[in-house]
């Protein structure tokens, strides 16, 4: 699960998993088992289609040429298939295309015995990373969503060629934010690619700049601090925010009215969630039974204590909010 904004109220979040919940994407995969919310698992409930056909068929060039090298047929550049055509939405959604990357985060279905799973894995393009500049305008990360495929789950550090039909997840359309994907048909594992870097984070990114590091590896610097830890129990997320000191409620440094929207405003664009690597929700079924993410290592999270990352996390987009993904599950463990 993923948590919204800590100045987004309580009950439109959870209304929001819930109505995001109660389908599965493009009537696909269905959700089963323990009861857990299917949440990101549905994120690319994806069933493999028909064979390619001639018009979804993509050209090669940029991270396609390692492919080549490598043995491997044309490859679509990861930013090609990042590129927006109507809000968020991928201009590619419904074509298939072959993607080469660095694998950075790694999700296996029914990891742990949990049902709800995020059931796939991240790549960026090799070489790429480090610091970036504001003019960035298409992402080099991308998920790719396993769920029922005949493929083999690839490790982290591995260098793969994707090959599946882009989509977006959920399929609202696109006034609504959601994550670009490949359901995957097949996965090879390749040599040649050139190792990937994280981006360094000092503060959360502006709409606009998250769009652009989807899926990508980031890394947030310095000293962060728990500013809302509400939905640790049940979706497994911290709400984060910059620097040594939480947030305030905006009525509880101002007055009601309109001083007091524009705090909230600002709060919430310093705002964002640390995700538990699973879209389970830990009050339901087999999940009530696993230790709860960030509350069980004798080390409580609790509002303004201090957090500092000793490793790259993954900017993802979950619940129509984006949030910082570990490379591995951290629920139940």
């Amino acid at each position: 699960g993923a948590g919204l904004a800590a100045t987004a109220p309580v009950g439109a979040d959870n209304a929001a998993r819930d109505e995001e919940d109660a389908g599965t994407q493009d009537g696909q995969d269905a959700r089963s088992t323990d009861g857990d919310a299917p949440g990101a698992a549905e994120e690319g409930a994806q069933s493999p289609d028909g064979p390619q056909s001639p018009e979804d068929a993509q050209g090669a060039d940029g991270a396609g040429d390692q492919a080549e090298s490598a043995g491997a047929g044309a490859a679509t550049p990861i930013p090609d298939i990042q590129k927006t055509g109507e809000g968020d939405d991928s201009a590619l959604v419904g074509k298939t295309v072959t993607a080469v990357g660095v694998v950075t985060s790694a999700h296996p279905k029914g990891e742990d015995g949990l049902a709800s799973t995020l059931d796939g894995f991240t790549i960026q393009t090799p070489g790429t990373g480090g610091p970036q500049g504001a003019e960035r305008q298409s992402s080099d990360g991308l998920f790719a969503y396993v769920g029922k495929a005949d493929v083999a789950m690839p490790t982290i550090g591995q260098c793969v060629r994707v090959t599946g039909k882009v989509s977006e997840y959920p399929a609202t359309g696109p006034k609504t934010q959601s994550l670009t994907q490949l359901a995957v048909r097949s996965v090879e594992t390749i040599d040649g690619c050139d190792p990937v870097k994280p981006v360094p984070l000092t503060a959360v990114p502006a709409p606009a700049q998250m769009e652009a590091l989807e899926s990508m590896l980031v890394e947030p610097q310095g000293t962060w601090t728990i500013t809302d830890n509400y939905q640790a129990n049940q979706y497994g997320t911290l709400s984060l925010t910059p620097g040594s000191e939480p947030l305030r409620q905006a009525t509880d440094a101002v007055a009601p009215g309109d001083e007091a929207r524009a705090m909230e405003a600002d709060n919430a664009a310093r705002t964002i969630a640390l995700d538990d690597g699973t879209s389970t929700n830990l009050q339901r079924g087999a999940a009530t039974g696993v230790p709860y993410a960030y509350l069980a290592n004798g080390s409580p999270a609790r509002v303004g204590y201090h957090v500092g990352f000793t490793g790259p996390v993954v900017l993802d987009s979950r619940h129509s909010a984006f949030v910082l993904q570990p490379t591995r599950m951290v629920a139940a463990h």
